[in-house]
């Protein structure tokens, strides 16, 4: 497909979902009187421009697929003329070849239940964490060679803060890294997170971190080794990696798997 056909085909999968969207909104549904009799079912173009504050030549020529210039503002005002739903939103946000806003969305009771009980069944070293790294679920294992437990609250501050890590993390400084990174991309995506920022706070109590974090690492994997000095078969390589449930990003469940 041609950079031409490409673009044909974006703007013409727009018009198809916006005319899709349109008829689904009925005009009770935002406040609008029926109008008398309808041709088609939910909303008129006029309807929509009306309500996302556009003129009806602009949105009948967007629906159409002209080529005319669209901002993230005006993208939603539609978005909530069409009482879009996030995902949605998204959806019309890269149809129309923009930056779409990120969403998230939380892990229900079930999941969380499901991410548990997976930790709980695996033999080694597994921890689920919601998105500060607050401890919500650790299993034996990790409770004998992390040293987790029902009374550790917050992950990355027990590495980074509490001394013994670095003599269980063998290649800590590596690790160190790694975590530092991964909080430092998500503070560039969501830069007005108090919470974020105060968990960023108490780390730069540690120097290590202070100096990482000044020096903008962006290192970041989400499955690497990891080195530990295990209580009973001293130092073990493990595979580490981070398994998350699809569109959430407040629960993670890390685990340790043993290299051969």
């Amino acid at each position: 497909m041609t950079s031409k056909q490409r673009v044909a085909d974006r703007r013409e999968q727009l018009s198809e979902f916006l005319r899709a969207r349109r008829a689904r909104v009925k005009p009770a549904d935002v406040g609008l009187p029926e109008g008398g009799r309808r041709n088609t079912p939910g909303l008129r173009r006029e309807e929509v421009a009306l309500l996302a504050g556009v003129s009806a030549s602009w949105y009948t020529w967007l629906e159409q697929g002209r080529n005319i210039r669209v901002s993230a503002a005006v993208l939603d005002s539609i978005s909530s003329a069409l009482a879009l739903d996030p995902v949605d939103r998204v959806h019309l946000y890269n149809l129309a070849e923009m930056n779409p806003p990120k969403i998230e969305f939380s892990a229900t009771e079930s999941e969380r239940r499901v991410l548990e009980h997976f930790a709980r069944a695996v033999r080694h070293p597994a921890f689920i964490v919601d998105k500060y790294w607050d401890i919500l679920y650790a299993n034996p294992p990790a409770a004998r060679i992390i040293r987790l437990d029902e009374d550790s609250e917050n992950f990355l501050e027990l590495f980074f803060l509490d001394r013994r890590y670095r003599d269980i993390y063998v290649n800590w400084d590596e690790v160190a890294e790694c975590f530092v990174g991964s909080l430092r991309i998500r503070a560039g995506t969501e830069p007005d997170d108090a919470e974020l920022a105060d968990l960023v706070s108490r780390l730069s109590r540690d120097w290590t971190f202070r100096s990482l974090w000044k020096r903008h690492s962006t290192a970041h994997s989400k499955a690497r080794v990891v080195t530990l000095r295990t209580p009973d078969e001293g130092e073990q390589n493990y595979d580490a990696t981070s398994l998350d449930l699809s569109g959430c990003d407040d629960i993670h469940l890390i685990g340790y798997i043993p290299q051969d």
